[in-house]
């Protein structure tokens, strides 16, 4: 998970850092609202942790700027304890997806952080399930018909993101940033050799086509059941449209 924290006080940041910092995530840290503008804008963030008192603003300001520069990563706005009700209700009124009361105990935090990821990427249930593949983002595990199977960090990491997308292309550029971060970053090819090991160790476990390679952008992890539902579904639709179409031409008798 990537995490971007917009806090103007370096003592705030630093606790703050050290509140969400575990070895799945990558933190990167912003001390004034353009500065966070411009990383935001620039990179792919999973959430966005915004104060709600910023030098240029505020953090409702901040989340209106990013909205309309096309930008729709979840954002938790947090204030101290004298926050007034009023700063609250407009932050939340005007698309914060929650908003907290710092400090405060840093396991309230993470999970908050961690629902609302997972709710903004369509998934109230913290195990994401394809076909007897599941992988579990609280507990951080990966498991191929109940039996679990061992990832590294990275690894697992480059699965949680394909499970959150499944059905869509990710490019390495996007999985290379949601993997290093910025931080020690090797080259890009090294996501491919990450793919082969995954890929093997999937395979090992009896699975075999979880994971696509899409020429010319990168990997998708195909959900056969949802693209199966997705395709009948659509079927419906039009048949639906096509048979109300040949009802309103009918002539009426006379």
């Amino acid at each position: 998970m990537r995490i971007l924290i917009v806090e103007p006080s370096f003592g705030t940041s630093q606790k703050l850092e050290a509140d969400v910092t575990n070895e799945y995530r990558n933190i990167v840290t912003a001390d004034s609202a353009d500065e966070g503008m411009s990383i935001a804008k620039r990179y792919d963030f999973d959430i966005i942790l915004v104060n709600s008192v910023l030098d240029e603003g505020t953090g409702t300001t901040f989340m209106r700027r990013l909205r309309a520069a096309k930008r729709k990563t979840p954002i938790i706005v947090y204030g101290n304890l004298f926050t007034d009700l009023h700063t609250k209700v407009t932050a939340l009124g005007q698309g914060a997806d929650d908003f907290i009361t710092y400090p405060c105990h840093k396991d309230e935090l993470n999970a908050r952080i961690e629902a609302v990821v997972r709710r903004t990427r369509g998934y109230a249930d913290p195990v994401i399930e394809v076909g007897n593949f599941s992988i579990s983002m609280e507990r951080k595990t990966v498991e191929v018909g109940g039996e679990k199977v061992h990832m590294t960090t990275t690894e697992f990491l480059i699965l949680e993101l394909l499970a959150m997308r499944q059905n869509t292309a990710i490019s390495r550029e996007t999985i290379f940033d949601h993997a290093y971060g910025g931080l020690d970053e090797p080259e890009m090819k090294i996501i491919d050799v990450f793919m082969t090991k995954i890929r093997k160790k999937l395979r090992n476990a009896g699975i075999d086509d979880l994971i696509q390679t899409v020429h010319g952008c990168g990997y998708m992890m195909v959900n056969k059941e949802a693209l199966a539902e997705a395709k009948a579904n659509a079927q419906a639709r039009k048949a639906q449209a096509y048979g109300g179409t040949a009802q309103g031409n009918r002539s009426q008798p006379n």
